[in-house]
């Protein structure tokens, strides 16, 4: 806030002419005027040597205390620039009414919100015209936030992540992958030891340390072709951990002043980025990335035209072949004439959380949190709190996929310039918690790792929840389970019978208990068997229920896709009831099937069906669980 442009070039300009200072002393105004042209080149000790001379000949000088305040506002100095402007009120209380919003501005940076409150106030009463009256109420309602804020405290305590991973430099912008075992995040970094660290001596470089445990390792720098000896800046990786998207203002081929690029994960280390295009980037600055778990969407900062502030939160999707679409602004509701920026679009795929100083906060840049879905939009920002957020600026926020854990950059007492903390998250800023699968798909005779595709289907509504593959290294997958619905699960590559999987998490929802599953596809020969584990019949019932139509669909394509093919399908039950009535229930359920599959167009020549009742069970039968898996549909390549 330069109280020079603001309070001062109106009156100087007509004192320049007018020769009228508040102060009669001739001495003072040469003084004041030689700090003035230091303070035009930044020469501010100067500056305020010559201002403290001036003092000495007239201490209510009231232009040579603004220009204090000017200068210590600009040196960060908030209780000197404080002093300096009650100067100005003792001396002339009615010299200009916007010294008093400079005064509650200054008690508000500093959390004096009472005080704050007051002096807004006294600014309000003089009923003074222009955009500082819209403010001082934005204003007004942030203390009044504030101080309810503070009297009803989230309980959190942050834990710096420690000398292993923080440097001796500046650690920001983390970002983490869905299992939370590998943390990357943007380090201040000298580029020669020679020289001292800062000004020209200075590069964003992006680091990385992995988790075992609660122990985190050594950070060590990412390396080339991603980092290079020019700026990388903030970065977003895909919730499997295979892909990279971030920022660079230092590659050749951008399209303005900072870019977003793409770099993957191969059997090399990280490919050589790529830029996202000219539909992402353009002439003007975009940054600060954040990916959906399954990396199809992607949330980032621009300060393109067509916004609704200085920097705002725009939102891109990949279409059907893989491109980027147009960016969509993330509208009113999150963007305001302010700045928006550090968007991090949890695993749920549902809650967004963003840093922002144009929604009532606490004070400069404060986290919140809205919902998003692509039909209805944003939800209201939600202010994360006190102490989550303070007067200072918080920002770049990440949370790990259970939702209880977040990790952030801070510059606090016992930190080594900002480090990098992690803190339990309470639950009334929680997203909705994600629990995740992972494992290694392989070819089931040779061993040999592939690369798959996966597919997650609610199984209540039909919608397909989210696309995936497996790493092309080494047949790696992880892939995320909001809460709250029963999924289908699918893997599927040419050449190979399809897996499927289960996932109920309505009722039985464990953030804490991760699924391991190793996934061996079958090549398609004769004798090899596919369970449908998504078929479903009531208990005793031979009719199918609603949801399994996904898994036959399916079926059904498969069995276009592989013309040749001719299969069986079988029924089985658990050893609940006589033989009889299990052997003649799985026929009529392997019946159900066959029916369905005839129905969609697959000829009847290529099916047959059969029941086995309980004579061929997978699981002993004494638990529950072994009588589920028992229970089954399936089908095997004659």
């Amino acid at each position: 806030m330069p109280y020079l442009f603001i309070l001062l070039l109106t009156f100087l300009s007509f004192t320049l002419h007018a020769q009228r200072y508040s102060t009669e002393s001739k001495v003072a105004i040469k003084r004041f005027e030689k700090a003035l042209d230091y303070y035009k080149v930044r020469e501010n000790a100067e500056a305020l040597e010559q201002l403290g001379k001036a003092l000495e000949k007239d201490e209510f000088f009231i232009e040579a205390y603004l220009l204090r305040a000017e200068i210590y506002n600009e040196l960060g100095d908030r209780e000197a620039e404080l002093l300096e402007l009650e100067q100005v009120v003792r001396i002339q209380p009615d010299y200009d009414p916007r010294t008093y919003y400079y005064i509650a501005i200054s008690h508000f940076q500093s959390a004096r919100y009472e005080k704050a409150l007051e002096a807004f106030q006294s600014y309000l009463d003089y009923g003074d015209e222009g955009d500082k009256i819209q403010q001082s109420e934005f204003f007004v309602e942030c203390c009044l936030f504030a101080q309810e804020a503070m009297k009803n405290p989230l309980s959190i305590e942050l834990t710096n992540l420690g000398s292993d991973v923080n440097t001796p430099y500046n650690d920001m912008m983390p970002a983490l992958t869905a299992d939370e075992l590998t943390l990357y995040f943007t380090v201040d970094v000298p580029i020669t030891d020679e020289l001292p660290h800062g000004g020209r001596n200075r590069q964003e470089d992006f680091f990385f340390s992995r988790r075992q445990g609660d122990v985190w390792s050594e950070s060590m720098n990412l390396g080339p072709p991603v980092n290079t000896p020019g700026n990388e800046g903030a970065l977003t990786v895909s919730g499997d951990g295979f892909s990279l998207v971030y920022a660079s203002s230092s590659l050749p081929e951008g399209y303005g002043s900072t870019d977003l690029y793409a770099s993957s994960l191969t059997a090399d280390g990280w490919s050589k980025p790529i830029n996202l295009g000219s539909k992402v980037n353009s002439s003007s600055w975009d940054s600060q990335p954040s990916l959906s778990s399954d990396g199809q969407m992607l949330f980032f900062v621009s300060n393109r035209p067509g916004g609704y502030g200085r920097q705002d939160i725009w939102y891109s999707w990949k279409d059907e072949n893989g491109n980027w679409t147009e960016p969509q602004n993330a509208g009113p509701a999150v963007n305001t004439p302010r700045d928006e920026n550090s968007p991090f679009f949890h695993h749920d795929g549902e809650t967004l959380y963003f840093s922002s100083n144009g929604h009532v906060g606490l004070g400069g840049m404060d986290l919140f949190k809205v919902r998003f879905n692509r039909a209805e939009g944003f939800s209201k920002p939600v202010n994360l709190g006190y102490p989550v957020n303070t007067h200072e600026n918080e920002e770049f926020l990440v949370i790990n996929a259970a939702g209880n854990r977040a990790y952030l950059s801070s510059e606090r007492p016992g930190s080594n310039k900002k480090d990098l903390y992690s803190f339990d998250l309470p639950q009334a800023i929680r997203p909705n918690p994600v629990v995740y699968v992972k494992g290694k798909v392989f070819d089931e005779e040779v061993g040999n790792p592939l690369f798959t595709e996966f597919t997650l289907i609610d199984l209540e509504s039909g919608e397909t929840i989210l696309k995936s593959e497996s790493s092309p290294v080494n047949g790696d997958y992880l892939v995320c389970l909001p809460s709250g619905r029963d999924y289908a699960f699918r893997a599927a590559k040419e050449g190979y019978l399809f897996y499927s999987e289960n996932f109920s998490l309505k009722d039985n929802f464990r953030p804490d208990q991760p699924f391991f599953l190793d996934i061996p596809l079958q090549a398609i020969k004769s004798g090899k068997t596919v369970v449908l584990n998504n078929v479903f019949f009531d208990t005793d019932k031979y009719a199918l229920k609603e949801e399994s139509k996904y898994e036959l669909e399916h079926l059904v394509r498969f069995m276009q896709e592989n013309p040749g093919l001719r299969i069986e399908i079988r029924g089985h039950t658990d050893n609940q009831g006589s033989e009889a009535y299990n052997l003649e229930l799985s026929k009529q359920r392997a019946h159900a099937v066959y029916d369905y599959l005839v129905a969609k167009g697959i000829p009847d020549s290529r099916l047959s069906y059969r029941g086995y009742g309980m004579t061929q069970p997978l699981a002993e039968n004494e638990t529950e669980a072994g009588r589920a898996k028992n229970r089954r549909t399936e089908f095997r390549i004659q």
